[in-house]
């Protein structure tokens, strides 16, 4: 492990090689060698908000809006203030990116030239997470639709229509779409209010069947003051789609728990320390 002051927003490269974090102000990136924990850059920006899966590109934001950038040199291939977070395709091809305002999708081509090729209005609400699909035919939301609901949702690009939604009460949690792209996972304090008390959930989208297959409850697991009423993340899963790992919350507790993909269920619990957790990343290539 490595001290890093103020250290936040945790991106991984996808061969897990490198890590990098917001260092000590809220205008420095540090980038880690993970075999060393050593710092080898310090790049001027807010955040990296996603890393390409070929390690090509890096997606970082400051306040002047996003900039994609070569991992080789960290040169600026290109930059816009009209949208503020996004994930890149399965296949490098593409980048989908949300707008500011957080109610439009852009979809931009990632070849010799960047170009804008569609956009994607999205639910009704503000968008608070979101995942292309590997196939890249549909778009999954999770959306706030209200002060205490959420909606996760599903798009079909080719229907141009909504082909699957599920109210979320209260809602605010994550969502995380396996990399052989069979299954959505996304999460809910499972109670109406935050802060009441209850175990909360995973659920699992099956793509395949456009339906909701499972919910991984955490009773017995995650009980308060550890959980506090509050939704389960963030999530990833392994590159093997093996696994999933999970935070109790982004807010308590220093704990970490593994849900084995093959039979839907927590196996594992691990109680790290009395700090927070506050971030998790993978590496998206075994």
């Amino acid at each position: 492990s490595i001290f890093l002051p103020y250290s936040s927003g945790l991106q991984v490269s996808a061969d897990g090689k490198r890590l990098y974090t917001r260092a000590d102000t809220s205008t420095t990136v540090a980038v880690l060698e993970t075999d060393s924990f050593t710092v080898i850059d310090l790049l001027p920006y807010a955040a990296v908000l996603a890393v390409s899966p070929d390690n090509n590109l890096l997606f970082a934001w400051k306040n002047e809006g996003i900039y994609l950038l070569k991992t080789s040199d960290y040169s600026i291939i290109y930059r816009d203030s009209a949208i503020g977070t996004g994930r890149f395709s399965s296949n490098n091809k593409r980048l989908y990116a949300l707008s500011n305002d957080r109610l439009v999708i852009h979809r931009l081509e990632l070849s010799d030239a960047i170009y804008e090729s569609a956009q994607f209005n999205t639910p009704s609400g503000i968008v608070k997470d979101f995942e292309p699909s590997i196939s890249q035919k549909q778009l999954f939301y999770y959306v706030q639709t209200g002060p205490s609901t959420h909606e996760f949702s599903v798009y079909d690009i080719a229907l141009d229509s909504i082909i699957f939604k599920e109210v979320q009460q209260p809602g605010f949690g994550d969502l995380e779409i396996s990399p052989d792209g069979k299954y959505v996972f996304f999460t809910n304090p499972g109670r109406a209010l935050l802060f009441e008390s209850g175990p909360g959930w995973i659920s699992v989208y099956d793509v395949a069947s456009n339906s909701v297959v499972t919910r991984i409850t955490t009773a017995g697991i995650l009980e308060p003051p550890y959980q506090l009423g509050l939704p389960i993340g963030p999530i990833k899963v392994t590159p093997d789609s093996r696994w999933l790992v999970a935070l109790p919350n982004n807010f308590y507790h220093g704990a970490v728990f593994t849900v084995d993909i093959r039979i839907l269920a927590v196996t594992k619990y691990l109680e790290i320390g009395d700090g927070n957790l506050k971030g998790l990343t993978m590496q998206n290539a075994p």
